[in-house]
């Protein structure tokens, strides 16, 4: 019985031996073959994304129980401790919010971006945790003395709303720290509103009276916007939205002033130069879309995005479309850098499938995803 047996094993042996079929075998760890990947905004073949542990395509919200330790400190001004949070390494990306919200709104975003670039948000005077005097104050210079605390010389800014608008300014302003501009929903300063919802929102929220009248306003005129009723808005969205909005209407203490820098930004938008990516829901307000268009029209390197489905908080009604779209784009225009190993392994063979090249961005500027 042992010979036959031994005779069995070797014969077997020999098989796989000379047979090498076995090692592509589904049981195998086996890498697929590289592919060419065309960015969904552009027909120009741009580097991977490095893939998320934690996502498949879409890059959604990261559950809490897995997100990365934030580090917050506070920025100490002579009127103002202002707080902010700063995660991930690699090129800065700063991002900015609206009047009456504040950094909380990014919670779908930041800890996403933060996988592959060293992202900052941070609470505006009379939001959040930021401490302030009865004082005057300029968001810019507040944004530029976050710049010098945290040594960044140059950042991309995602701005949403009126977040928009001052990453607008600012690129008007200091034009030498801005790499890049990501613009949600954007409002522009300068752009004369004539939406009677809108107008009554920004006097309510100048007022600060009756914070719960005021919460409910704000949220039919953005969240639920022009073509939904209540009940066909998100309720989770709605719900942290509402908790934003009163934290901030219910601050006790003085409040700062804003003192406003005209900058003539509706006759300059031509002379920003930095690439620039515009994203807006469809179901957004009419003077949105239009201030929207407007920076398609003026400004010579930017591409528009339309989300279908989404009002102004796009960017929190669709967190993984949005934050595909913004992680396809940054990958363009911020440099993509891995450690060699990992460099080595995402390595792309881009053969002779490549598309060609110089394409116009003003000819790609929308592409509509429909969800």
């Amino acid at each position: 019985m042992k010979k036959p047996l031994s005779l069995l094993v070797a014969t077997l042996l020999a098989f796989l031996v000379s047979n090498p079929v076995w090692a592509t075998s589904p049981h195998h760890d086996v890498r697929p073959a590289p592919q060419l990947r065309v960015n969904s905004l552009s027909l120009d073949p741009v580097a991977p994304t490095p893939p998320s542990p934690q996502h498949s395509e879409i890059p959604g919200p990261i559950p809490v129980a897995l997100r990365q330790k934030q580090c917050g400190s506070f920025m100490q001004t002579s009127s103002a401790s202002i707080y902010y949070e700063e995660q991930g390494r690699g090129e800065p990306v700063i991002l900015l919010q609206t009047d009456g919200l504040d950094r909380r709104i990014w919670d779908d975003q930041f800890d996403v971006l933060a996988q592959y670039y060293h992202v900052i948000r941070f609470d505006p005077r009379n939001h959040g945790l930021t401490r302030c005097s009865a004082d005057t104050f300029c968001q810019l210079a507040d944004l530029c003395c976050l710049f010098h605390q945290l040594g960044i010389d140059k950042a991309t800014l995602v701005g949403v709303s009126k977040g928009a608008g001052m990453a607008i300014d600012f690129a008007l302003a200091r034009p030498e720290k801005v790499a890049g501009l990501v613009l949600i929903s954007p409002q522009l300063n300068g752009y004369q509103v004539a939406d009677p919802q809108v107008l009554d929102c920004q006097r309510r929220l100048q007022d600060s009276g009756a914070p719960a009248e005021t919460v409910e306003a704000l949220l039919r005129t953005w969240a639920d916007g022009p073509y939904r009723q209540p009940f066909e808005t998100d309720l989770a969205m709605r719900k942290r939205l509402k908790e934003i909005y009163a934290s901030t209407l219910c601050r006790r203490g003085v409040k700062a002033c804003e003192k406003m820098k005209s900058f003539n930004t509706m006759n300059r938008l031509s002379s920003i130069h930095v690439p620039a990516l515009v994203i807006v829901g469809g179901l957004d307000r009419l003077c949105v879309q239009a201030m929207s268009n407007r920076l398609v029209q003026d400004m010579t390197d930017i591409r528009k995005v339309v989300v279908h489905n989404a009002a102004h908080w796009v960017h929190m009604e669709k967190p993984g479309e949005v934050n595909r779209i913004m992680l396809d784009y940054l990958t363009q225009i911020i440099p993509w850098r891995l450690a060699p190993q990992e460099r080595e392994t995402e390595m792309m063979v881009l053969g002779n499938n490549v598309p060609p090249m110089g394409l116009s961005a003003r000819n790609l500027s929308e592409r509509a995803i429909r969800m």
